[in-house]
């Protein structure tokens, strides 16, 4: 048997998600700098999602033909 090395779970709520614009990580709301770049170009991700989503339920999305 291999010894494996687990990676701890991170649960973050949707409404203190961030996502940072220049590096793509995401992170919990707090910092005013991304921890993986130090970039302060960072949106919610409940926001970008909730926009998302209200596209897709309006039929407004890319694949529509």
């Amino acid at each position: 048997m291999t010894d494996r090395i687990r990676t701890p779970v991170v649960h973050i709520p949707l409404a203190q998600l961030c996502l940072c614009i220049d590096c793509e990580a995401c992170f919990q709301i707090g910092p005013e700098r991304c921890p993986a770049c130090t970039s302060r170009s960072w949106v919610l991700a409940a926001r970008r999602t909730s926009e998302l989503l209200a596209r897709l339920a309006g039929g407004n999305h890319a694949d529509a033909g």
